[in-house]
């Protein structure tokens, strides 16, 4: 005998796979493959959301600390919308926002006004925003 037939469980048979087993293996591997390659898509999608989110944050804290130092009388800060002169933002491998900011003058204590800045930008066909807030006092 050559080694081409063993003996199993009493019987005669061939060694190896069945095509129905074959078949079975090359499902099961297909599903977990394609369970990995979604999880892949999912982070990839995530970090690029994180970073729109970062560079839209770094946005407003910087306007946000430009209009600090201004004087109170300057007119970035009287009351109501402004819009940035420079919209479209457009940062290098980070897309396109829009920054606006809105001065609200308080009742109390007398002078403080609230400034609130917005960076908005569309990822995935849907807005989002972020949004800072502070306090200007004389």
């Amino acid at each position: 005998m050559g080694g081409t037939h063993t003996r199993a469980h009493g019987r005669w048979g061939r060694a190896g796979f069945t095509l129905t087993e074959s078949l079975v293996a090359l499902v099961v591997l297909s599903v977990a493959g394609l369970a990995a390659a979604s999880t892949v898509v999912v982070v990839i999608n995530g970090t690029n959301v994180d970073k729109r989110l970062a560079v839209a944050t770094m946005l407003a804290q910087n306007q946000l600390e430009g209009l600090k130092y201004l004087p109170l009388t300057d007119p970035t800060l009287t009351a109501g919308p402004h819009t940035d002169p420079g919209n479209p933002l457009v940062v290098s491998g980070g897309g396109s926002y829009t920054r606006t900011w809105t001065v609200t003058d308080l009742a109390a204590p007398a002078g403080m006004k609230a400034v609130t800045v917005s960076v908005q930008w569309r990822g995935s066909g849907l807005p989002h925003v972020v949004q800072l807030t502070t306090m200007s006092a004389p």
